[in-house]
């Protein structure tokens, strides 16, 4: 990277600053994330059963936070150049960084700005002598990871591309150059390693990113992960009043097959299911915008012990009202009941409760 001579660094006497936001709306159904062909041990030959080989089916990963972070081929941009409040600061040579950004609030852009998508803030100067003005400058790469609406307009707060190695990629690796894993690691984020050794140890290593305390979740394997979607998946849309609650979920609905559910009722009762009669695996409510009366849209993501939260490949196969939407996978959701505190229940914000 080449470094700016300094007087270019230092701002001009009655100088000031324009700043443009730049939206992009990317391919994330095309997209396909890197995976470390070392992330596997070549000898187990040993075949996965079916449950196994339909959750590994899922498409996209999340960071710790719960949502999906843009990296797919940009399609379309959207330009945001009347900035009430533009602010940020970055590592001149590194990844880290934050900033904050304040626009007029405006419906339509409830679907381009919500949380993961990825944007660039281009900064250009301007001579209030000269009235002449600077090319605009990539200036900062950052994905939104918050947007709050207020009397003052829409803020927008922005992380840099650090937040990339936040995911909560599971990786394991046995016998390898420390300098290989590291490269690994890096690639699995998305991001491109620069690795240096030079003058420092680069042993072999066996190296894991699971937690020591990983162990099983889920329920006492009363009902395996197959039964379980065969029942859901002969439900017909049409609610009967769970109020979200999965315990009533269960005991209306138990294991009779073609009953009525609408997506409250569904979520409820995959929640009790998952959490307390499948083994080994979790489950949490979550809720997006919807087109019902309602308002809202709830479904449920699920995780393996030690991995991550996804939408489970099943939900393809329910009938047609109770699946995952379009803006769910790409990010726009909310956790309103975690697996660990069935009791609580947050409300969702796009509607009623």
């Amino acid at each position: 990277m080449s470094l700016k001579p300094i007087n270019e660094l230092i701002p001009k006497p009655f100088s000031g600053k324009k700043a443009v936001l730049e939206v992009y709306k990317t391919d994330e159904e095309n997209f396909i994330p890197y995976t470390s062909p070392t992330n596997s041990n070549e000898n187990n030959t040993t075949e996965k059963n079916d449950e196994e080989k339909t959750e590994e089916t899922e498409e996209t990963s999340t960071n710790k936070e719960g949502y999906t972070l843009h990296q797919g081929e940009i399609l379309e941009t959207y330009y945001y150049k009347d900035l009430f409040n533009v602010e940020w600061n970055k590592d001149y040579e590194g990844l880290s960084g934050d900033g904050r950004v304040t626009i007029q609030f405006k419906k339509e852009d409830m679907d381009k700005i919500y949380k993961g998508v990825r944007c660039k803030l281009r900064v250009a100067r301007y001579d209030y002598n000269e009235d002449t003005t600077t090319e605009y400058e990539d200036t900062y790469l950052c994905f939104i990871t918050d947007v709050t609406y207020n009397t003052s307009g829409t803020e927008i707060t922005l992380s840099a591309f650090e937040k990339l190695l936040e995911q909560e990629d599971q990786l394991e690796y046995t016998q390898m150059l420390r300098s290989k894993i590291l490269e690994e690691v890096i690639k699995t984020a998305g991001l491109e390693p620069v690795i240096d050794t030079t003058g420092l140890p680069d042993d072999i290593i066996d190296w894991s990113s699971k937690s020591d305390n990983d162990s099983s979740s889920g329920g006492d394997g009363s009902m395996s992960w197959k039964e379980c979607w065969e029942i859901a998946q002969t439900w017909h849309y049409g609610g009967w009043g769970s109020n979200h609650d999965p315990q009533k979920a269960w005991d209306t609905m138990g294991t009779t097959k073609g009953h009525n559910a609408d997506c409250f009722d569904a979520t409820a009762w995959l929640y009790y299911v998952i959490n307390n009669k499948v083994k080994g695996y979790s489950a949490r409510d979550i809720c997006g915008h919807g087109n019902g009366k309602s308002g809202t849209h709830h479904v449920i993501q699920t995780k393996k012990s030690g991995g991550q939260w996804k939408f489970p490949a099943e939900y393809s196969g329910m009938a047609k009202g109770l699946g995952v939407t379009s803006g769910m996978r790409n990010g726009d959701y909310m956790v309103c009941r975690d697996a660990s505190h069935p009791n609580k229940y947050t409300c969702c914000k796009w509607g009623t409760c």
